[in-house]
């Protein structure tokens, strides 16, 4: 593998995109604070990519979960289970406080 791969990183959670042949990590936790950095896996490459919070963008302005971990991800896929049209995160932790909410979210999506 080449390419920038996480810091020693725990209470993460990843899921994979078939259609776009990647494999998606998300925060976790790095020392004693959670992370929200996104790292992607091109598995045609095996080529690890970072994608920094300050480069995260939301489709129409809503913010994005913030820095999460211990949390889940949910797919719901097409009928023919051949492309994953939803990415769920549903709850978890931000720096040790319980988190509550669900976010949809639009990973790697350039629509």
């Amino acid at each position: 593998m080449q390419g920038k791969y996480p810091k020693k990183l725990s209470h993460h959670a990843g899921v994979l995109q078939p259609s776009l042949k990647m494999f998606i990590i998300y925060g976790g936790i790095v020392g004693i604070d959670s992370s929200d950095i996104i790292y992607t896996l091109d598995l045609n490459t095996f080529t690890m990519a970072a994608v920094l919070s300050s480069q995260q963008k939301e489709k129409n302005g809503k913010a994005l979960p913030g820095p999460r971990d211990d949390f889940c991800f949910v797919t719901a896929s097409n009928a023919d289970q051949k492309e994953i049209r939803s990415t769920y995160l549903i709850g978890g932790f931000r720096n040790g406080s319980k988190m509550n909410d669900i976010y949809k979210l639009h990973i790697l999506d350039h629509g």
